[in-house]
Protein backbone atom coordinates (compact mmCIF):
# COMPACT_ATOMS: atom_id res chain seq x y z
CA UNK A 1 0.00 0.00 0.00
CA UNK A 2 0.92 3.70 -0.02
CA UNK A 3 3.33 5.00 2.62
CA UNK A 4 0.52 6.98 4.31
CA UNK A 5 -1.59 3.82 4.59
CA UNK A 6 1.35 1.81 5.93
CA UNK A 7 2.18 4.63 8.34
CA UNK A 8 -1.37 4.65 9.66
CA UNK A 9 -1.19 0.94 10.47
CA UNK A 10 2.37 1.09 11.87
CA UNK A 11 1.67 4.19 13.95
CA UNK A 12 -1.49 2.74 15.50
CA UNK A 13 0.34 -0.53 16.25
CA UNK A 14 3.24 1.23 17.96
CA UNK A 15 0.96 3.47 20.01
CA UNK A 16 -0.98 0.45 21.26
CA UNK A 17 1.76 -2.15 21.74
CA UNK A 18 4.55 0.16 22.96
CA UNK A 19 2.58 2.56 25.13
CA UNK A 20 4.85 4.04 27.80
CA UNK A 21 8.02 2.71 26.13
CA UNK A 22 10.79 4.43 24.20
CA UNK A 23 10.39 4.36 20.41
CA UNK A 24 12.86 5.76 17.86
CA UNK A 25 11.89 6.48 14.25
CA UNK A 26 14.68 6.45 11.65
CA UNK A 27 14.45 6.88 7.87
CA UNK A 28 16.89 6.85 4.95
CA UNK A 29 16.00 10.26 3.43
CA UNK A 30 14.36 8.73 0.35
CA UNK A 31 10.92 10.04 -0.60
CA UNK A 32 9.35 6.72 0.35
CA UNK A 33 11.34 6.28 3.56
CA UNK A 34 10.67 9.80 4.84
CA UNK A 35 7.00 9.61 3.82
CA UNK A 36 6.54 6.37 5.73
CA UNK A 37 8.43 7.70 8.77
CA UNK A 38 6.37 10.92 8.82
CA UNK A 39 3.07 9.04 8.49
CA UNK A 40 4.08 6.59 11.23
CA UNK A 41 5.12 9.43 13.54
CA UNK A 42 1.89 11.33 12.92
CA UNK A 43 -0.36 8.36 13.66
CA UNK A 44 1.72 7.20 16.61
CA UNK A 45 1.50 10.67 18.16
CA UNK A 46 -2.23 10.67 17.44
CA UNK A 47 -2.48 7.47 19.47
CA UNK A 48 -0.79 9.13 22.44
CA UNK A 49 2.80 7.92 22.07
CA UNK A 50 5.64 10.40 21.54
CA UNK A 51 8.86 9.26 19.89
CA UNK A 52 12.12 9.60 21.82
CA UNK A 53 14.11 10.14 18.62
CA UNK A 54 13.30 11.03 15.02
CA UNK A 55 16.39 10.90 12.82
CA UNK A 56 17.57 10.22 9.28
CA UNK A 57 20.72 8.59 7.91
CA UNK A 58 22.41 8.85 4.54
CA UNK A 59 23.45 5.66 2.73
CA UNK A 60 27.10 6.07 1.75
CA UNK A 61 27.75 8.63 4.51
CA UNK A 62 31.18 8.49 6.11
CA UNK A 63 31.17 7.58 9.81
CA UNK A 64 34.24 8.31 11.95
CA UNK A 65 34.95 7.09 15.48
CA UNK A 66 36.46 9.31 18.17
CA UNK A 67 40.05 8.72 19.26
CA UNK A 68 41.47 8.22 22.74
CA UNK A 69 44.98 7.63 24.09
CA UNK A 70 45.20 4.04 22.80
CA UNK A 71 43.04 3.70 19.73
CA UNK A 72 40.24 5.15 17.62
CA UNK A 73 39.91 7.28 14.52
CA UNK A 74 38.52 4.40 12.45
CA UNK A 75 36.06 5.26 9.70
CA UNK A 76 33.75 3.51 7.24
CA UNK A 77 30.81 4.17 4.94
CA UNK A 78 27.17 3.32 5.68
CA UNK A 79 25.64 0.73 3.37
CA UNK A 80 22.42 0.07 5.29
CA UNK A 81 20.81 0.45 8.69
CA UNK A 82 18.52 -1.73 10.79
CA UNK A 83 17.16 -1.12 14.27
CA UNK A 84 20.14 -0.23 16.47
CA UNK A 85 22.63 -1.37 13.81
CA UNK A 86 24.83 0.33 11.22
CA UNK A 87 26.32 -1.75 8.41
CA UNK A 88 29.60 -0.29 7.14
CA UNK A 89 31.87 -1.02 4.18
CA UNK A 90 35.32 0.25 3.15
CA UNK A 91 36.33 0.32 6.81
CA UNK A 92 39.75 1.81 7.61
CA UNK A 93 41.22 1.17 11.05
CA UNK A 94 39.58 -0.73 13.90
CA UNK A 95 36.33 0.29 15.55
CA UNK A 96 36.05 -0.19 19.32
CA UNK A 97 33.07 -0.44 21.65
CA UNK A 98 32.55 2.42 24.08
CA UNK A 99 33.67 5.19 21.71
CA UNK A 100 31.40 7.65 19.93
CA UNK A 101 30.88 7.73 16.15
CA UNK A 102 29.86 10.78 14.11
CA UNK A 103 28.28 11.04 10.66
CA UNK A 104 30.21 13.38 8.35
CA UNK A 105 27.12 14.75 6.57
CA UNK A 106 24.40 14.45 9.20
CA UNK A 107 26.70 15.27 12.19
CA UNK A 108 24.64 12.74 14.15
CA UNK A 109 26.43 10.87 16.92
CA UNK A 110 26.00 7.51 18.64
CA UNK A 111 27.92 5.27 21.03
CA UNK A 112 29.18 1.90 19.80
CA UNK A 113 27.97 -0.92 22.07
CA UNK A 114 29.28 -3.92 20.13
CA UNK A 115 30.95 -4.77 16.83
CA UNK A 116 30.59 -7.66 14.39
CA UNK A 117 33.23 -7.87 11.66
CA UNK A 118 32.11 -9.31 8.32
CA UNK A 119 28.96 -11.28 7.68
CA UNK A 120 30.99 -14.00 5.92
CA UNK A 121 32.70 -16.51 8.20
CA UNK A 122 35.23 -17.35 5.50
CA UNK A 123 36.17 -13.75 4.73
CA UNK A 124 39.90 -13.04 4.78
CA UNK A 125 39.71 -9.52 3.29
CA UNK A 126 41.34 -10.74 0.07
CA UNK A 127 38.07 -10.99 -1.87
CA UNK A 128 35.06 -8.69 -2.06
CA UNK A 129 31.41 -9.49 -2.68
CA UNK A 130 29.68 -6.77 -4.65
CA UNK A 131 26.28 -8.45 -4.60
CA UNK A 132 23.46 -7.16 -2.43
CA UNK A 133 22.69 -9.82 0.18
CA UNK A 134 19.16 -9.99 1.60
CA UNK A 135 19.70 -11.58 5.01
CA UNK A 136 17.22 -13.21 7.36
CA UNK A 137 15.29 -14.25 4.27
CA UNK A 138 11.97 -16.08 4.76
CA UNK A 139 9.96 -17.71 1.97
CA UNK A 140 6.29 -17.29 2.92
CA UNK A 141 4.87 -19.14 -0.08
CA UNK A 142 4.66 -22.74 -1.22
CA UNK A 143 6.76 -21.93 -4.30
CA UNK A 144 10.55 -21.86 -4.53
CA UNK A 145 12.57 -18.90 -5.78
CA UNK A 146 14.87 -19.79 -8.69
CA UNK A 147 18.30 -18.46 -9.63
CA UNK A 148 18.44 -15.89 -12.44
CA UNK A 149 14.81 -14.88 -12.01
CA UNK A 150 13.91 -11.27 -11.30
CA UNK A 151 12.48 -10.38 -7.90
CA UNK A 152 10.46 -7.23 -7.23
CA UNK A 153 9.45 -5.65 -3.94
CA UNK A 154 5.74 -4.92 -3.88
CA UNK A 155 5.77 -1.62 -2.00
CA UNK A 156 8.92 -0.02 -3.45
CA UNK A 157 9.20 -1.55 -6.95
CA UNK A 158 12.90 -2.22 -6.21
CA UNK A 159 14.10 -5.18 -8.24
CA UNK A 160 17.09 -7.36 -9.03
CA UNK A 161 18.16 -10.75 -10.37
CA UNK A 162 18.70 -13.69 -8.01
CA UNK A 163 22.30 -14.88 -8.21
CA UNK A 164 22.40 -17.34 -5.32
CA UNK A 165 20.20 -18.53 -2.46
CA UNK A 166 22.02 -19.84 0.62
CA UNK A 167 20.00 -21.76 3.20
CA UNK A 168 22.84 -23.83 4.67
CA UNK A 169 24.31 -21.01 6.79
CA UNK A 170 21.46 -18.65 7.63
CA UNK A 171 18.93 -17.61 5.02
CA UNK A 172 20.56 -15.28 2.50
CA UNK A 173 19.49 -14.31 -1.01
CA UNK A 174 22.22 -12.68 -3.11
CA UNK A 175 21.07 -10.50 -5.99
CA UNK A 176 22.70 -8.60 -8.84
CA UNK A 177 21.53 -5.80 -11.17
CA UNK A 178 19.84 -4.09 -8.22
CA UNK A 179 17.57 -1.19 -9.09
CA UNK A 180 15.80 0.93 -6.51
CA UNK A 181 15.93 0.81 -2.72
CA UNK A 182 14.96 -2.46 -1.02
CA UNK A 183 13.44 -2.06 2.46
CA UNK A 184 13.97 -4.61 5.22
CA UNK A 185 11.07 -6.02 7.22
CA UNK A 186 10.79 -5.13 10.90
CA UNK A 187 9.10 -8.12 12.52
CA UNK A 188 9.03 -6.41 15.91
CA UNK A 189 6.76 -3.60 14.75
CA UNK A 190 4.91 -5.83 12.28
CA UNK A 191 6.06 -3.83 9.24
CA UNK A 192 6.54 -6.28 6.36
CA UNK A 193 7.96 -5.60 2.92
CA UNK A 194 7.47 -8.54 0.57
CA UNK A 195 9.48 -9.48 -2.53
CA UNK A 196 7.99 -11.56 -5.31
CA UNK A 197 9.63 -13.84 -7.86
CA UNK A 198 8.53 -12.72 -11.29
CA UNK A 199 8.90 -16.20 -12.79
CA UNK A 200 8.30 -18.61 -9.91
CA UNK A 201 5.56 -16.63 -8.16
CA UNK A 202 7.31 -17.22 -4.82
CA UNK A 203 6.87 -14.58 -2.10
CA UNK A 204 9.11 -13.77 0.87
CA UNK A 205 10.66 -11.08 3.03
CA UNK A 206 14.05 -10.31 4.60
CA UNK A 207 15.07 -8.57 7.83
CA UNK A 208 18.39 -6.94 6.89
CA UNK A 209 20.83 -6.37 4.04
CA UNK A 210 24.58 -6.65 3.57
CA UNK A 211 26.94 -5.49 0.85
CA UNK A 212 28.27 -4.47 -1.47
CA UNK A 213 31.62 -4.77 0.32
CA UNK A 214 33.13 -1.87 -1.64
CA UNK A 215 31.06 1.32 -1.81
CA UNK A 216 31.39 3.18 -5.15
CA UNK A 217 33.06 6.61 -5.00
CA UNK A 218 34.08 6.15 -1.36
CA UNK A 219 37.82 5.57 -1.79
CA UNK A 220 40.56 8.07 -1.00
CA UNK A 221 43.46 9.15 -3.22
CA UNK A 222 46.62 8.08 -1.36
CA UNK A 223 49.27 9.49 -3.71
CA UNK A 224 49.32 11.85 -6.69
CA UNK A 225 52.37 12.85 -8.71
CA UNK A 226 52.29 15.33 -11.59
CA UNK A 227 54.79 14.64 -14.37
CA UNK A 228 55.57 16.30 -17.68
CA UNK A 229 53.83 14.99 -20.82
CA UNK A 230 55.66 12.18 -22.60
CA UNK A 231 56.27 11.83 -26.32
CA UNK A 232 56.04 8.14 -27.15
CA UNK A 233 57.73 6.11 -29.86
CA UNK A 234 55.90 3.17 -31.38
CA UNK A 235 58.39 0.77 -29.80
CA UNK A 236 58.52 2.47 -26.40
CA UNK A 237 57.51 0.63 -23.22
CA UNK A 238 56.70 2.12 -19.83
CA UNK A 239 56.51 0.99 -16.24
CA UNK A 240 53.77 2.35 -14.01
CA UNK A 241 53.10 1.92 -10.31
CA UNK A 242 49.58 1.80 -8.84
CA UNK A 243 49.00 2.03 -5.08
CA UNK A 244 45.71 0.65 -3.82
CA UNK A 245 45.00 0.65 -0.08
CA UNK A 246 42.13 -1.21 1.59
Amino acid sequence: GRDDQQGEVAGAFLAKEYSGKKVAIIHDKTAYGKGLADATKKNMNKGGLKETMYEAFTAGEKVTQDSNSTHGGAFGFITSRASGTLNLANVYGQFHSGLRITGADSTKTANVLSITTSDKSTSNASTFDQRLRLTGFVNTSSFAFTTDETIKQDSTDANGAIHFINTSSGAVMSITNKKGNFLATDTTSGTFYYVRGQTSGAVGYFTDTAGPDIVPNSGEVMYVENVSPITRDDSQTERIKVMIKF
